[in-house]
C-alpha cells in the first residue's frame, strides 16, 4: 500500500531535522502500533526492514518503548526453562542457586523485570547476581533522566500496556 502525506517544509524539518520524513513518519506508525498492540515485533521488523527481532529490541529501546512482556509471559518462560533444564546444571529448587551460572545481562531485561515489580526473580534463580558497572550506571542514568519504567508509568499495570 502506498500513502502519501502533504507536509509544509516549515514542519518537516522539525519533524525529522536529520532523517528522511518518510522515514520519520514510518518509525513513528511503528511506535505507535507497537505501543498500542496493534502491531507486534515481526510487524514491526517488517514494515522498518529489520533483518532480526534483536534490531527491533534496539529500535524500541532507542526509542524509550518497552517490548510487550507481561508476567504471564515472565511465567511462562520460566515453566519452560524448568522444563528444559535438568540438574546439575539449572535450577531445580527457587532456594538453591545454580552451580557455577554466570548469567550477564544488558539493561533492558532489567529494566522490564523493574517494570513488572519481579526484579527479585533473579536471585531466586541464580542466588548471587552481580551487574556490571555499566549496567549500573546505565540504570542510574536511565532513572536520574526519566524515572524508573514503574515510576514512569504511574504503576506496575501501566508497564504492561
Amino acid at each position: 500500500m502506498h500513502i502519501a502525506i502533504d507536509i509544509p517544509d516549515t514542519i518537516s524539518g522539525v519533524i525529522a531535522p536529520e532523517q528522511d520524513p518518510a522515514r520519520a513518519t514510518l518509525e513513528a506508525l511503528a511506535l505507535e502500533g507497537y505501543r498500542s498492540r496493534r502491531l507486534g515485533e515481526s510487524a514491526v521488523r517488517r514494515l522498518l526492514g529489520f533483518q532480526t527481532r534483536m534490531e527491533v529490541h534496539g529500535f524500541l529501546k532507542e526509542h524509550g518503548v518497552y517490548l510487550n512482556y507481561t508476567m504471564k509471559d515472565l511465567e511462562h518462560d520460566m515453566r519452560e526453562a524448568d522444563r528444559i533444564c535438568r540438574p546439575p546444571q539449572c535450577v531445580r529448587s527457587r532456594r538453591r542457586a545454580a552451580p557455577r551460572m554466570i548469567v550477564i545481562a544488558d539493561t533492558s531485561p532489567i529494566n522490564y523485570l523493574i517494570c513488572i515489580g519481579e526484579i527479585d526473580v533473579l536471585p531466586r534463580l541464580y542466588g548471587v547476581v552481580i551487574i556490571p558497572r555499566a549496567v549500573r550506571d546505565e540504570l542510574s542514568r536511565d532513572r536520574a533522566s526519566r524515572g524508573s519504567p514503574a515510576r514512569r508509568h504511574g504503576s506496575k499495570s501501566a508497564c504492561r500496556r
